[in-house]
């Protein structure tokens, strides 16, 4: 007899045989958890770890109180379809199937035989234009949109844009990078420069004199921009060629396109953080970094990495927008630590709370950087203090995104956050 669990990812319920208890199942959206035996004896519950934890079902009932489907789901749950240990289905597709798709396949493979044949033999009769000029690429410049939608992580971990670690590509060091929304499109300036895909960073020595600033960052304003200006808490979106003194590269956004960060968010290396600032959308820059700029308090021991970037900012948008209402005394939350509080959640706009920890009488658990929770609420918990309370504004690409959550939140939502930090561990 099938038992029903519901799953500690959406609270859908989903069909799951006897002998699975404790084994490997998939949801309705193929995402792994683990049907567990209830700690009062009173049935199973789905576990986002293999054995199960208090905190896994603690999640999990919180997230059945929160799910607002789930009375509805419950009377569609008979024709839910029964996932075995490995997520694969019980029923087998019909053998008129299987058929039907040998035979596609086979259509598809002889059409292309047949194409390449064809043309083959055209090109025996096609005239040859010696002086025929070859295909270049397209030199349209992209809109904001565009530019966006082209955003991506490079295919390599090794990444100098890596959430909680701040010198991930350069010198070796492992990362990786959190995904991005694409936002509505608005027209560019006119006078604004193109910083499309076709016009990303060139690298070229430096011909004049640099700046110096008080940290030993030493940058040069190699083309001007016109648009916004890059400022503590702005989402920025840069291309970037990262070189060391010698002029070797060794990471590039040529290929994978361009990366996403908040400013002084900590997500990149500090020498990032403080020659981005004050850049406006469209600027071209060159920064000599220090190993203190990209090493930090390991500088130290890395007293020859000196690192030449080149960035040119494609994109500025809002960030976080963070208020502190009562400052705290202990221990600072850092990218790795657990953090234990209280918090009421708004969709900006209006007056009742979607979420509250409080009518839950039981503060929320997270660590930072695990990737439990929003990216905006992340960065916003970050640096907090013991003790303190703090409202955060997230923007929807910082948060739910397009999809929204459910009747809940909607798309392109922006939310507010009331936060009081109970402890840091």
């Amino acid at each position: 007899m099938p038992l029903i669990v519901h799953s500690p990812f959406s609270g859908r319920p989903i069909k799951v045989r006897n002998q699975d208890v404790g084994r490997a199942v998939r949801d309705d959206e193929g995402r792994i958890f683990y049907p567990i035996a209830r700690s009062d004896g009173q049935g199973y519950y789905g576990a986002r770890t293999r054995h199960g934890s208090a905190q896994d079902e603690r999640h999990y009932f919180e997230l059945l109180a929160n799910h607002t489907s789930v009375a509805e789901s419950q009377t569609r749950s008979n024709v839910e379809t029964v996932h075995d240990a490995t997520g694969r289905p019980q029923r087998r597709p019909r053998r008129w199937v299987i058929v039907l798709l040998l035979i596609l396949i086979a259509a598809t493979a002889g059409y292309g035989y047949w194409a390449v044949m064809r043309s083959n033999l055209l090109s025996r009769f096609r005239p040859q234009d010696a002086a025929a000029p070859q295909p270049t690429r397209s030199t349209k410049v992209q809109t904001r949109e565009e530019a966006h939608i082209s955003i991506s992580t490079p295919a390599s971990t090794n990444s100098p844009i890596a959430h909680g670690r701040p010198r991930a590509r350069v010198f070796g060091h492992q990362g990786a990078a959190p995904e991005r929304e694409s936002a509505h499109a608005t027209n560019a300036p006119p006078n604004r420069p193109p910083v499309g895909a076709d016009h990303a960073v060139a690298i070229s020595p430096p011909t004049t004199a640099f700046t110096a600033t008080g940290s030993g960052l030493l940058y040069h304003v190699d083309e001007p921009g016109f648009g916004m200006t890059a400022t503590m808490g702005s989402f920025v979106i840069i291309d970037y060629v990262a070189m060391l003194a010698n002029g070797t590269i060794i990471d590039t956004t040529q290929q994978t396109g361009p990366i996403g960060f908040v400013l002084w968010s900590g997500q990149v290396i500090r020498g990032w953080d403080e020659g981005v600032a004050g850049m406006r959308v469209g600027e071209k820059r060159t920064l000599i970094l220090p190993p203190n700029l990209v090493h930090g308090d390991d500088a130290a021991n890395h007293p020859g990495d000196v690192l030449h970037t080149v960035i040119r900012l494609r994109d500025v948008r809002p960030g976080l927008a963070i208020k502190v209402e009562q400052p705290g005394a202990g221990p600072l939350a850092r990218p790795g630590d657990t953090v234990r509080l209280h918090y009421t959640a708004y969709v900006a706009g209006q007056d009742q709370p979607f979420d509250s920890s409080h009518r839950r009488d039981r503060p929320f658990e997270f660590c930072i950087g695990a990737g439990a929770v929003i990216a905006g609420w992340e960065l916003g918990v970050t640096g907090m203090a013991e003790g303190e309370r703090r409202t955060i504004e997230i923007p929807s690409y910082l948060a739910y995104g397009k999809r929204g959550f459910g009747t809940l939140i909607p798309p392109h939502a922006t939310l507010r956050y009331e936060i009081d930090l109970l402890r840091v561990y």
